[in-house]
């Protein structure tokens, strides 16, 4: 398993970063989807505090596009979570027609280095100073399924620059995410998908 190593190499990550910026950098969309409207949102990490932040998060963003959208932490348990179709039933019988979920796949911290210039073509004494520039990135991947057909109906990955932390993370995967989901027409308010 990676969660736990992914966590720590995560918040070492994030550490460093500074002024997120978030994008979905692919995505696909199942050509017959149906337009979820009753969504749980879903974040099976290993900490308890960050699956309930990411659940929250996501749930806020599809809200603002008038998705009922709540976090399945309300409605499943931790220990529910390892039976995937003891999840879909429990989610079925309250009448969800989806869930939205979303892991991290990486974290990864790398260094661009611009030596300054050149000390042949000028006097090495005067030569500027060269800069180093930490770059952070996290990869989230982000899933939604329908219920009824227990199919996958859009995936996504999406790409998180100089995260301030794991909540700004979130945050901003989150807020592209439901943006992406909408402007795709994978989920929309219940009264819309009725026309």
């Amino acid at each position: 398993m990676h969660g736990p190593r992914l966590t720590r190499s995560l918040v070492l990550v994030l550490a460093a970063g500074a002024c997120s910026t978030a994008t979905i950098d692919t995505s696909w969309r199942a050509p017959s989807a149906p337009k979820l409207t009753n969504v749980a949102t879903l974040a099976p990490a290993t900490n308890v505090s960050t699956r309930r932040a990411a659940e929250d998060a996501l749930a806020q963003q599809l809200s603002h596009h008038g998705v009922h959208a709540v976090p399945a932490y309300t409605v499943v348990s931790d220990q529910e979570l390892g039976d995937r179709n003891h999840v879909a039933e429990v989610l079925t019988s309250r009448g969800f027609d989806g869930v939205v979920a979303m892991r991290m796949v990486s974290a990864t911290q790398t260094l661009h280095v611009d030596p300054g210039r050149d000390p042949g073509y000028e006097d090495p004494w005067t030569n500027r100073w060269g800069t180093v520039e930490s770059i952070a990135e996290v990869r989230i991947e982000v899933n939604a399924y329908s219920l009824p057909s227990k199919k996958l109906v859009w995936s996504a990955m999406s790409k998180a620059t100089n995260p301030d932390g794991t909540r700004e993370a979130i945050r901003d995967v989150s807020e592209v995410t439901g943006n992406k989901l909408a402007e795709e027409r994978v989920v929309a308010a219940p009264q819309a998908a009725a026309r």
